[in-house]
């Protein structure tokens, strides 16, 4: 009788085989609770610099700029830059609309600069989305 001292073929291939199933299940969750976020990283650096934008916006041409924010009753939905201006603010850039995935929420739908670049009260945001949190906080005396 011939005794049986290892795996056959067949039976290294069904592993190898179900190995890469899982590996590929497991790095789609991975790269999608990455993509989650890198996108909530690139919104936080993108409230960033329209802050920073309007504030130099402000001192730039010596009139107040404020960022608008508009909420669906939960959080905020999107946002634009305006102008002061005595007959009526004007709109600087076009409206930005925030991804679904992202919950951007704050203590204020608006953020306004003066023209020496202050603003006028201390505002806080928090951008929201799963797996990932970031802080944005405007200060009052330095914007």
């Amino acid at each position: 009788m011939r005794r049986r001292a290892g795996f056959t073929l067949v039976e290294l291939l069904i592993v190898i085989a179900i190995s890469f199933i899982l590996l590929g299940v497991g790095a789609i969750r991975i790269s999608r609770a990455s993509i989650l976020m890198a996108t909530s990283q690139r919104v936080a650096r993108r409230l960033v610099a329209d802050l920073r934008l309007a504030q130099s916006q402000a001192i730039t041409d010596a009139k107040n700029h404020y960022l608008l924010f508009t909420s669906n009753g939960t959080k905020f939905v999107q946002y634009a830059i305006f102008r002061v201006e005595p007959s009526g603010d004007v709109q600087v850039l076009p409206t930005r609309t925030l991804p679904d995935d992202v919950a951007l929420t704050g203590n204020s739908s608006r953020v306004e600069f003066t023209p020496g670049g202050d603003a006028l009260a201390a505002y806080s945001f928090t951008i929201t989305s799963p797996g990932r949190s970031y802080s944005v906080s405007v200060v009052m005396a330095t914007g």
